[in-house]
């Protein structure tokens, strides 16, 4: 993988908003659609579990925004010399996943103990 080197940036904001250090390949669309089809077919070839789940795990994560645990991907991601984005939080790589959100900790407390979710919209 070739990158290319960083330029010397005026604003601030340049740097933010447009990483300088984008692999060659990567700039090209036909890169990302041979890295889903890859993807895809990786997936398909997997089987269900069909399967009667003996135990569970209910993994609460409080203060897991999806921002902050992009933020957090990209953040691992830059420690090991990468860009970030492509990386995968543990818990991203379980067999089987779910996302819930809830707008508030207080609601999202209410909704674990009771199985329902108040409609208030705070």
């Amino acid at each position: 993988m070739e990158i290319t080197p960083p330029k010397k940036s005026a604003k601030v904001l340049d740097t933010v908003m447009k990483p300088s250090y984008v692999p060659i390949e990567e700039r090209h669309a036909s890169y990302w659609r041979k890295d889903a089809a890859t993807t895809l077919k990786s997936k398909l070839k997997e089987k269900m579990n069909t399967g009667k789940a003996k135990n569970g795990i209910l993994f609460i994560g409080d203060g897991m925004s999806l921002a902050t645990v992009m933020a957090a991907r990209t953040y691992a991601g830059q420690m090991e010399k990468a860009l970030g984005e492509e990386t995968s939080l543990s818990f991203e790589e379980f067999p089987v996943c779910g996302l819930a959100k809830v707008s508030h900790r207080a609601f999202s407390a209410f909704a674990e103990r009771s199985a329902i979710r108040d409609t208030c919209n705070a």
